[in-house]
């Protein structure tokens, strides 16, 4: 079982192409990928896949829903924390990332093939009626507030593995703050998709990968 979870986490940090914070370190940013990242990646992939498919692991992917057909029952939608569109609903960046991680039966071998995915709804797709209007009509301290509701949804339910396929922030309400916290606390790893933006000059991290102990950096 903690191989099959070694193997999930390793494989949802690769698939988010993130850079993950140490154990206790300080937020020093770094303003380059260092040479070899991708290599490092594609090393560590391979490894996880050696060691386990993520049998026996719960991922929880907060994203747009997904669409469950053709997973073979892997994949479960739960709780919309989001309106439906007038138009008709779409799953796609949801399902696009649940067959990155669980593939695709005969055509596209995915890096965790055998997990099990949560798939829970905290935004719009892109080409959604209200997509815009979803993110211009609320405050961040809002759409966090539905990711922190997810986060403690995907816990509950026994995810091991949670990846928030959603927009950054450029700092962490008290919600989202609280919600990684239990994750951390119930030994769940959070996993963003981008850890930090900006030049030297500039430089700014986003969270939630830039709250201590996500984006896989507590294994």
């Amino acid at each position: 079982m903690l191989a099959a979870r070694a193997a999930a986490v390793t494989a949802a940090v690769a698939l988010a192409g993130l850079l993950a914070l140490p154990p206790g370190a300080a937020a020093a940013p770094s303003y380059a990928v260092p040479s070899g990242a991708w290599a490092q990646f594609q090393s560590d992939l391979n490894g996880a896949e050696g060691l386990a498919t993520g049998r026996g692991v719960t991922i929880a992917l907060l994203s747009t829903g997904a669409d469950t057909s053709g997973f073979g029952g892997r994949v479960s939608n739960g709780p919309a924390y989001v309106a439906k569109p007038t138009i008709a609903l779409t799953h796609a960046l949801g399902t696009l990332t649940a067959g990155l991680i669980l593939g695709v039966p005969g055509a596209v071998r995915g890096v965790a093939p055998d997990a099990r995915i949560l798939a829970l709804r905290i935004q719009p797709d892109l080409y959604e009626q209200g997509y815009s209007a979803f993110f211009s009509g609320q405050s961040s301290v809002d759409i966090q507030a539905v990711d922190a509701q997810a986060i403690r949804y995907a816990v509950s339910h026994g995810a091991q593995v949670i990846v928030v396929d959603s927009v950054s922030y450029q700092s962490a309400s008290p919600a989202l703050l609280s919600a990684v916290s239990y994750a951390l606390s119930r030994n769940a790893v959070i996993v963003g998709m981008t850890i930090g933006s900006g030049d030297k000059q500039n430089w700014r991290y986003e969270y939630p990968s830039g709250i201590p102990g996500s984006s896989g950096s507590r294994r």
